[in-house]
């Protein structure tokens, strides 16, 4: 179904990135984690990733610092914010910054699913 997919999920929260990990393989789409900004970012320059599930509170380089990095150098770059907190302030910064959506947490598995499906298989 999803053959040549490939995600990049970045969380800090190691439940968080092992949760996306497996839901990815259940859909049969590649992916691949970092659980930093600064992993993020060089493995986003390494490899061929479809779409980023990006965490914007981390240590170090934030997740607002690394997609304005990914955006600078791939324009079209889909980026989904995960965001951990209801805030609406971090979620219009982000989409200002060049996200194409956010899901919220606990990660919901309908949401995770229709976003996937929406900008990655379809898109």
């Amino acid at each position: 179904m999803a053959k040549g997919t490939h995600i990049l999920v970045v969380d800090d929260e190691e439940e968080i990135v092992s949760f996306m990990q497996n839901f990815l393989k259940r859909m049969k789409i590649a992916s691949t984690i970092a659980t930093s900004g600064e992993e993020a970012l060089a493995l986003y320059d390494k490899d061929k990733i479809d779409c980023v599930f990006l965490d914007i509170h981390m240590e170090g380089i934030d997740g607002f610092k690394v997609l304005k990095r990914i955006k600078q150098e791939d324009p079209e770059a889909k980026v989904i914010i995960i965001a951990g907190s209801p805030e609406k302030e971090p979620r219009e910064r982000a989409k200002a910054l060049g996200a194409i959506d956010y899901i919220s947490k606990p990660l919901d598995l309908r949401d995770l699913k229709e976003k996937i499906e929406k900008y990655v298989l379809k898109g």
